[in-house]
């Protein structure tokens, strides 16, 4: 099961639609219904892979207007795309309950792609149509780890901009500020960001998916916390080898021109202890010494300083 689906079956169980179910049917209708024309008269259908989200639908429906005649093929296997569909007449009614359909002064009939206002009045009203709108046509991803530039990304997905525009409306209500823009003929609202996509996770009664997203953004910060200390520490390791190099490079240098043994005792000592130690860092030959790691550095600096002026010397 995706994160997106679990959201959305979590979404499906809770009392979220309790008291405002028109609101939640509302923003299914507009963001996975199409409207048709039967007999003369305007219904709709509502179509989705998600089955669970079908049946959910077809309760509000026959709870709010129990006199529907609600149809709804039995699927067997996930992933089908199925349709759900009214009889004309009770779709009719529940298209203008939800203001989608209204009547002009003149009796002329209007369609509205966000719904009646008077749903999104109260903050309970907006949460059921943003979670509806989600439900129909809205998805949710979470970094994965073998994707490079993967990140957290939630969206909702319409076929007109008043509907995306309305979407952002209601999110910032809500202090969540998304984003919308084309996707060729499609308006798509999304957000960004582990901490947005958790308030709206929240606030949609995603309560055990947000839990989950917060601990796979706790275990991915410590994945990359470790990833920085190992990579630190291999560029230490690569550094000191590299240093360890030079220092016998330059020690060889000194031996075949001046010779080792006419150095001074301090950078005799420490050269004939870098050969012999050919891995130890500086901590553990400072260690040997009993002296600084810093003393140990400084007489190193001073071998190489005399390597290099033996070989320009000697070019």
């Amino acid at each position: 099961m995706t994160f997106s689906s679990r959201v959305k079956k979590e979404i499906l169980s809770s009392n979220l639609a309790d008291g405002n179910e028109l609101a939640m049917i509302c923003g299914v209708i507009l963001s996975a219904g199409t409207i048709v024309i039967s007999n003369k008269q305007m219904s709709f259908n509502i179509t989705s892979e998600n089955y669970d989200l079908l049946k959910y639908v077809k309760r509000l429906i026959k709870k709010m207007f129990p006199r529907a005649e609600v149809l709804l093929p039995v699927v067997k296997g996930e992933g089908k795309r199925t349709t759900l569909s009214l009889d004309p007449e009770s779709a009719n009614e529940i298209l203008f309950d939800c203001g989608i359909l209204s009547h002009d002064e003149l009796g002329r009939t209007n369609i509205s792609l966000v719904g009646d206002g008077h749903l999104l009045i109260e903050r309970e009203g907006k949460l059921a149509y943003l979670a509806g709108s989600f439900l129909g046509g809205g998805s949710i991803s979470v970094p994965d780890s073998k994707k490079e530039h993967s990140g957290y990304h939630m969206e909702w997905s319409f076929s007109s901009s008043n509907q995306a525009s309305a979407i952002c409306e209601i999110l910032a209500t809500f202090d969540v500020f998304a984003k919308m823009v084309a996707r060729g003929d499609n308006y798509v609202v999304y957000i960004k960001g582990s901490e947005q996509i958790g308030t709206v996770l929240v606030l949609l009664g995603a309560s055990s998916a947000y839990l989950a997203l917060e601990s796979e953004l706790v275990s991915r910060e410590m994945r990359n916390m470790v990833n920085r200390q190992s990579n630190c520490i291999n560029a230490n390791i690569d550094k000191a080898v590299s240093a360890g190099i030079r220092q016998i490079e330059a020690i060889r240098q000194i031996d075949s021109t001046i010779g080792v043994e006419n150095l001074p005792n301090s950078l005799k000592e420490i050269a004939k202890l870098r050969l012999e130690n050919r891995e130890a860092t500086l901590s553990e030959i400072a260690e040997i010494l009993h002296i600084s790691k810093s003393a140990v550095n400084l007489r190193f600096r001073k071998l190489i300083s005399l390597a290099n002026e033996l070989g320009e010397t000697n070019d």
